[in-house]
């Protein structure tokens, strides 16, 4: 997320009640990148210390990721631009939070699959519960 989005996004939800469609979207963009990070780094810390991992599994995987960073950018772009519009779009914001979300689901549980069970379940314990996980 840039910069200049995160302080829009901030400044948004501090003029917004809690509970709005801007404030839900808000937390989403904010605390999805931090599971998806970290499941990254799980990933890729697997990746290197098992060398199990061939490329087409981990082109798979960077893909996932990568479809993630799209997803959760237009949701970031929408969360900072969502207080400068004339009519705001509570439809589209919720929308592409819930495709960031889904996005984040699908690429930690690939990783999860991926590597043994005991990372898998303390990766689990440490994503907000918002994101639907295997």
């Amino acid at each position: 997320m840039k910069l200049t989005s995160l302080i829009a996004a901030i400044a948004l939800a501090a003029c917004v009640g809690c509970g709005t469609t801007a404030t839900n979207s808000f937390n989403v963009v904010v605390t999805v990148p931090i599971a998806v990070e970290l499941a990254r780094e799980v990933y890729l810390n697997h990746v290197n210390t098992c060398h199990c991992v061939h490329q087409s599994e981990y082109n798979i995987a960077m893909a996932a990721y990568s479809a993630y960073q799209r997803a959760n950018q237009a949701a970031s772009d929408t969360v900072a631009s969502y207080g400068t519009n004339a009519v705001p779009n509570d439809v589209a914001l919720q929308a592409l939070t819930a495709a960031a979300e889904a996005s984040a689901g699908d690429f930690i549980n690939l990783v999860t699959a991926t590597i043994p069970a005991a990372d898998a379940a303390n990766l689990k314990a440490k994503v907000p519960k918002t994101i639907k996980l295997k």
